[in-house]
């Protein structure tokens, strides 16, 4: 479906893409995690053409995505919805009028308009709203019709760009559920998220970019990995065991070498103290007094 082979896009800025390589797969629901200014906002760019790689190539299907000639690139996108955390709803229309705006500007049939707009409609949910506008709208509704508009003309690809960024909890999980059934419907779903509850809850597969380059991607993996934090975890407790046991061992050699000492000393002066009173022991256990010679 979407594959980047070893694909670098640089700004004098920085926020670019280094040595990417990536292969996003028919049907696949993605998360795309990362610090701000990652690299994710190039990484959409680049499968939208809105800009070009400077190495490397970007394939969709059997779209060489870099070599489009300019001509060719409206056609490419009709094969990608997109999604805004902002909605990008057009004020001056119905909810109805801005989706079915979606189907006129790629020249499809009034009939067909007429037929699949309160279709999509109903399937997300905002049908009774239809005749109403954007500033009537709660955030929930504005973007499910924002979702209604990039999904109506069937893409085979939905990119969502923090779609819940201006939800509410409980609208957040509505969007959720709406766009986990477009991809149950065969939808290739991209969703650049910093939700991390939503993320983990859903445990989809998992890229994450940081500095322009992929450091992970995880099947069924969550916004944080948890094995690094115990990996770290463990790392420092055995630094911490090891440095308890270095300071027990050095106590240990101080206790001895200062019983050692201690027991010179006393050994010392028990012979000063035999000296003084004129014998001395020896190991036969027979003493030599002064003056006596024993042959």
């Amino acid at each position: 479906m979407i594959q980047f082979n070893n694909v670098s896009k640089n700004y004098p800025e920085g926020n670019g893409l280094s040595e990417v390589n990536i292969k996003i797969n028919d049907g696949e629901f993605v998360f795309l995690v990362g610090p701000s200014g990652a690299g994710k906002t190039t990484f959409i760019k680049l499968i939208l053409r809105e800009t070009l790689p400077d190495e490397g190539t970007i394939m969709f299907d059997d779209y060489e995505v870099n070599m489009l000639p300019n001509r060719l690139i409206p056609y490419y996108r009709r094969n990608i919805g997109i999604v805004f955390q902002d909605f990008k709803l057009l004020r001056r229309m119905t909810v109805y009028e801005n989706v079915a705006f979606a189907m006129e500007a790629v020249h499809r049939k009034k009939k067909l308009i007429k037929r699949q707009v309160p279709h999509i409609l109903n399937l997300v949910g905002i049908s009774e709203k239809a005749d109403h506008y954007p500033d009537e709208l709660s955030g929930g509704e504005a973007q499910r019709v924002a979702i209604a508009r990039a999904i109506v003309n069937n893409p085979k690809v939905l990119i969502a760009d923090e779609p819940t960024g201006n939800l509410d909890p409980e609208k957040s999980w509505e969007i959720m559920n709406l766009l986990n059934q477009i991809n149950l419907r065969g939808t290739t779903v991209v969703m650049v998220t910093h939700a991390k509850d939503i993320v983990d809850r859903m445990e989809k597969r998992v890229i994450q970019i940081e500095k322009g380059r992929v450091v992970r991607d995880d099947e069924a993996g969550l916004y944080i990995k948890k094995r690094r934090q115990n990996d770290s975890n463990l790392k420092k407790a055995v630094e911490t065991d090891s440095f308890e046991q270095r300071v027990r061992e050095r106590r240990y050699q101080q206790r001895l070498k200062s019983l050692k000492n201690n027991s010179f000393s006393a050994a010392d002066d028990a012979d000063q103290n035999n000296v003084d009173s004129g014998s001395l022991e020896v190991p036969s256990g027979n003493s030599i007094k002064h003056g006596d010679r024993k042959c």
